[in-house]
């Protein structure tokens, strides 16, 4: 058992697991020398001073302790013995408060309490036989007593923080699955970020990590705004704390400028971030904006992005947020000059992501295990000295030895294959020679597309389809809306991972872009994959950004950004000018509605009245927002939210001349438990619609099931003619992209 003087002492800077070598850093920074003496705590020689300089500066410890005694403690009785034997007075008055916890982990006493009241009592002895007294009222200063056993060895500490050091004071408001101070600071700490670089949080919650990282860069001690447990102590004189907070409140940068942003959906959280900021003395530091995260985007470059994503703790919570995950390299690929550090729990994140980290380091937020991935972009060019592919490896030499010594190497089976991916000095994306390849290839079939089609717009046609994977190894579907272009991509498999991908797409949206001569804004991508038991109007974005668009003399309201569908069904074009040039002083009824484009064909060609039903709320108010636009807007159009079938069933006879049915392959809602499968329900819902018909009633039934087979046999009473081929426009290559019936009423 060491005996220390009155002006050194042997203290004990606490922390999570994984965060020792982040303390250390920071314990050389403030000249003292720290050493790891086991999982989760730094030893390092101090006095009073040190006491006060670690609790005001130290960003990643939970806590500095005074380490009264070390000793073996196999049994209760040297536990006992030992901690007796000890002057406790030298620290505790005889009024002073002494509550003792305690903690064991492969020792021989393993009874927590029972250890905690062995040294309780052991103490007591002491001070009552050092102060000569049998009363101790603790009614004094407090001082937090710690037995710890660790391999049947004890260590006995003053515990001179209080609350734990993630308190620093400006976090009073919490929202959910936050992220400690001290784990957000260490974030900062083992990334490559600096205070000459711009920063982004894309989840960025109550703003922890952004805060954190405007401490650090105007060099604001974290302690400033709080209290210590130590400086309630009569042997600790105030002159230490007051010097310690004068050197602080001297060595502060506040008029260093930084570029730091913390974005997320919810607006709610973000005031509490802004909040939180505002205590925190950063609010001119720090951007907060509700963004979401497939919006990230930055024009400046060799950024960070620190972030702490959601991840579920239960397994379907982890499926939910797979599409999330498998996003993440799309949009990193947007910063090819940026690293990028991610803190998550979810389960084989780099399999999901298709991507291997530079490093990992396992690391705790509360008592989750998580790894902090880190991917490492290009190092920002010195002065004089070009863009180069040198590694980002860290923003000091310190840094660099410390990851190389403690991460874990990459195992092979999660390496990427070279030879599928792209050489590129960005950590996300990059392109190779056969991707410019493959656009100009994109570019000269578009060119000469539009050269065959440059005479529509003259005849009235201005939205038309450009190109429908007429090259397979570009599985595109190109649409013109005017001054602006719609592309859907079909899933079909490829060699490319998600971030090269995801630049892959940029380029052919540009590629778009460049050949039509129309900013990048107005050129739309999307994704087409299955759609097996989903509606087949599936939203995707809510930018709710709708654009007027013409077709003939008629106007639409199109969404180009939100659905897969835009809300006009271009291989339609011909079956709406035969609904309205049918439509004169006819009833008509337009089933599965959609945006309502049937009806206002109808009502063009002279329909005395019109009924447009459809289940969906936002597609009916679409529907009488283009009624509306056409100016249609009077009584005798009415609207219906119900589902059709059951519309259908209440259907009166001879209530109707003219229908249009035209039906999703198969549809689901959460207010119903029924299921639309339009093999399944077709004739039913035909026959039903004829007895509502009058004499000489039509039905135009359209379906883009491609095995979709019309059950004629129970189909009577109707009069069958498919008019496929005169419906298909000339602009669609695939010739089967609907099939399409007149059932007249006999």
């Amino acid at each position: 058992m060491k005996i220390l003087n009155d002006d050194a002492f042997n203290l004990i800077a606490t922390c999570a697991f994984g965060l020792e070598l982040p303390v250390k850093w920071e314990l050389t920074k403030l000249g003292y020398e720290g050493k790891v003496i086991s999982p989760g705590k730094i030893g390092f020689a101090g006095d009073w001073n040190a006491v006060a300089r670690t609790n005001l500066w130290l960003r990643v410890a939970d806590r500095v302790q005074i380490e009264v005694a070390r000793f073996p403690a196999a049994g209760f009785d040297a536990l006992f013995d030992t901690t007796r034997d000890l002057d406790w007075s030298r620290w505790l008055g005889a009024d002073a408060k002494f509550p003792v916890s305690g903690r064991s982990r492969n020792s021989q006493l393993t009874s927590v309490p029972a250890v905690q009241r062995s040294v309780k009592r052991a103490i007591v002895m002491s001070l009552q036989r050092e102060h000569k007294t049998e009363t101790l009222p603790e009614t004094g200063a407090e001082y937090r007593i710690e037995i710890a056993l660790l391999n049947d060895e004890a260590t006995l500490t003053l515990d001179t923080t209080g609350a734990s050091l993630h308190k620093r004071g400006y976090r009073i408001l919490i929202g959910d699955a936050p992220i400690k101070e001290t784990l957000a600071a260490a974030m900062v700490s083992l990334s490559v970020w600096n205070p000459d670089r711009p920063l982004i949080d894309p989840f960025c919650g109550s703003g922890t990590i952004p805060i954190e990282a405007a401490l650090i860069g105007l060099n604001i001690a974290p302690g400033l705004q709080r209290e210590f447990l130590a400086q309630h102590w009569p042997q600790m004189n105030q002159a230490f704390w007051k010097q310690a907070r004068e050197e602080a409140l001297g060595i502060q940068q506040l008029d260093r400028p930084l570029q730091i942003m913390g974005t997320d959906v919810d607006n709610e959280v973000l005031s509490l971030a802004r909040k939180h900021a505002e205590l925190a003395g950063v609010t001119d530091k720090v951007h907060f904006q509700q963004r979401s995260f497939d919006e990230l985007r930055s024009k400046r470059e060799y950024g960070c992005v620190i972030t702490n994503p959601p991840y579920g703790k239960r397994l379907e919570e982890e499926k939910a947020l797979k599409p999330l995950y498998k996003s993440i390299p799309g949009v990193l690929q947007r910063l090819p000059t940026w690293s990028h550090f991610i803190i998550t729990s979810m389960p084989f994140f780099e399999k999901i992501i298709q991507k291997s980290a530079t490093r990992r380091r396992k690391l705790y937020n509360g008592r989750i295990e998580c790894m902090y991935y880190q991917y490492l972009g290009p190092r920002p060019p010195r002065n004089g000295e070009s863009n180069g592919a040198k590694p980002n490896d860290a923003v000091t030499d310190v840094q660099v030895d410390v990851a190389v010594d403690t991460d874990v190497a990459n195992t092979a089976n999660q390496k990427i294959a070279e030879s599928t991916t792209p050489k590129s000095n960005a950590v996300f994306g990059g392109l190779g020679d056969k991707d410019q390849s493959q656009a100009d290839l994109f570019a000269t079939r578009l060119q000469k597309r539009a050269r065959h089609l440059r005479k529509w717009p003259k005849k009235g046609i201005a939205c038309y389809r450009l190109y429908e994977r007429d090259i397979p190894e570009l599985p595109f579907v190109v649409d013109r809306y005017e001054d602006c272009f719609h592309i859907t991509e079909y899933d079909r498999p490829h060699d490319r991972h998600l971030d090269h991908h995801a630049s892959w797409l940029e380029l052919m949206k540009k590629t778009v872009a460049k050949t039509f001569d129309v900013p990048i804004q107005k050129v739309f991508m999307k994704m087409r994959g299955r759609q097996a038991g989903k509606s087949q109007h599936e939203k995707i974005k809510s930018e709710k950004r709708r654009i007027t668009i013409n077709e003939g003399d008629l106007k639409f309201l199109v969404n180009l950004s939100d659905y897969v569908d835009t809300g006009l069904f271009l291989d339609h074009r011909i079956t709406r000018q035969m609904v309205r040039d049918e439509a004169t002083g006819k009833r008509f009824l337009n089933l599965f509605a959609y945006t309502g484009s049937f009806s206002v064909f109808a009502a063009a060609g002279g329909a005395a009245s019109t009924c447009t039903v459809d289940w969906s709320n936002t597609y009916l108010d679409w529907a009488r927002d283009n009624m509306r636009l056409n100016g249609f807007d009077d009584p005798k159009h009415i609207f219906v939210n119900r589902d059709a079938a059951t519309f259908a069933a209440d259907l009166s006879e001879n209530e109707f001349d003219l229908v249009v049915v035209d039906p999703p392959t198969f549809s689901n809602s959460k207010r119903t438990e029924e299921i639309w499968d339009v093999q399944r329900d077709h004739a039913k819902i035909l026959n039903q619609v004829r007895d509502s018909l009058s004499a000489k009633g039509l039905i135009y039934f359209s379906t883009n099931f491609r095995k979709f087979k019309l059950a004629e046999e129970e189909l009577s009473g109707f009069k069958i003619i498919e008019i496929s081929k005169q419906t298909v426009p000339e602009d669609f290559r695939n010739r089967k992209i609907h099939r399409c019936w007149k059932l007249f009423k006999k």
